[in-house]
């Protein structure tokens, strides 16, 4: 199998556990607008003041993390090999 194979393979996976992933989120959007978050307590504390910094959050589903890092002033660029998280909408 081809190194292009197995990343196909590998993103074709991805997309399905993106899929099966955001099933269960139909309220996230809802959730992100009214001030949830995504992040857990110790993300948060081992993150500090984020403030005015630029990210790169990779594997970033359909950025739901990366708008949390966002509302805490970071300037986030998120991406994921999975085109279907990509498309996924997050607020």
């Amino acid at each position: 199998m081809s190194r292009r194979d197995l990343h196909e393979d590998n993103r074709a996976a991805w997309n399905a556990a993106t899929v099966a992933h955001n099933s269960h989120n139909a309220d996230q959007a809802r959730f992100l607008r009214d001030g949830g978050t995504t992040l857990f307590p110790d993300e948060l504390t081992l993150l500090s003041d984020i403030a005015g910094r630029s990210l790169v959050h990779l594997q970033c589903n359909a950025g739901q993390d990366s708008h949390c890092l966002a509302r805490l002033g970071a300037r986030v660029t998120g991406g994921d090999i999975s085109d279907e998280a990509m498309r996924s909408p997050v607020v």
